[in-house]
């Protein structure tokens, strides 16, 4: 009895295999994916170097529903393996720094990780909203002195009025281990203007403030162009800022030397979409 149950129940599964493919497909063409590849010659946060103004590494994959949900993680190369020299946090007076070799930026760690998940959908026939969360992720970081993470959570609104973006990003934790900071915003403009099929020229201003501590409030800007050449996207634009030397000067950048990762720069990137 077992097994007429146990044949008959795999031939009304195989039977229902057969006469439901195209629910399945359906159910899998909801669905679409994207991923990217880029190499950069300075990694810019809102005008600010995240690896001491040398290159980096970096990467994402998407992942977003028809009905309009998404959801992805995007990664890059942070801080720098050169020498680096610090005083460990708790030393006593007079220790002498020691020197590392390993990825020294934000306490340690040499890697970032967004992760994020949203929203998108039309409000009107020209307008798209987008709402969502995202979370800044550094494995193993610690502020070298209040040994407090990097880690850092913000909400987010964006609107799209064709080649027009809007956006405000909200912390809804301290802000990149800054106590007090949980309130900190940004607030970005962007547009391209397309020259061609594959030629684009793009725009962006941005204003950062940080809860508590208004000597880092900054305002940053990028003017630039992109095109596809050789079956990658190349990249050229000049980035700049209002940014405070003092504020954004790293005393224990590579060796010691004290650099400014705030200055203007121009940026060159080439990158692949698949």
């Amino acid at each position: 009895m077992k097994r007429t149950f146990l044949a008959a129940f795999l031939a009304m599964a195989a039977a229902s295999a057969l006469i439901m493919p195209s629910d399945a497909a359906a159910q899998r063409s909801a669905w679409s994916g994207s991923g990217n590849f880029s190499v950069v010659s300075d990694y810019r946060f809102r005008g600010v170097s995240q690896t001491y103004n040398l290159p980096a590494v970096q990467g994402g994959f998407d992942l977003g529903h028809s009905a309009g949900f998404y959801f992805g993680t995007w990664g890059s190369s942070v801080g720098t393996n050169v020498r680096d020299r610090r005083i460990p946090a708790g030393s006593p007076p007079g220790t002498q720094p020691t020197t590392t070799t390993a990825g020294t930026f934000q306490g340690g760690a040499s890697l970032e990780l967004d992760f994020y998940g949203g929203y998108r959908f039309e409000l009107t026939r020209n307008i798209e909203l987008d709402v969502g969360v995202i979370y800044y992720y550094y494995p193993g970081a610690k502020d070298a002195i209040s040994l407090r993470r990097f880690d850092t959570t913000e909400f987010y609104v964006g609107a799209a009025f064709g080649n027009l973006t809007a956006k405000a990003n909200y912390a809804i934790s301290d802000f990149f281990s800054l106590v007090d900071s949980s309130g900190a915003y940004y607030v970005d403009l962007g547009y391209v203007y397309p020259l061609g099929k594959t030629t684009n020229l793009v725009a962006h201003v941005g204003y950062q403030s940080v809860k508590n501590f208004s000597r880092l409030n900054n305002t940053d800007w990028k003017l630039g162009a992109t095109t596809e050449a050789l079956g990658v996207t190349w990249g050229l634009a000049y980035i700049g800022s209002t940014a405070k030397d003092d504020a954004y000067t790293v005393l224990n950048a590579s060796d010691g030397a004290a650099k400014v990762v705030a200055k203007d720069t121009v940026i060159l990137s080439v990158g692949k979409t698949f």
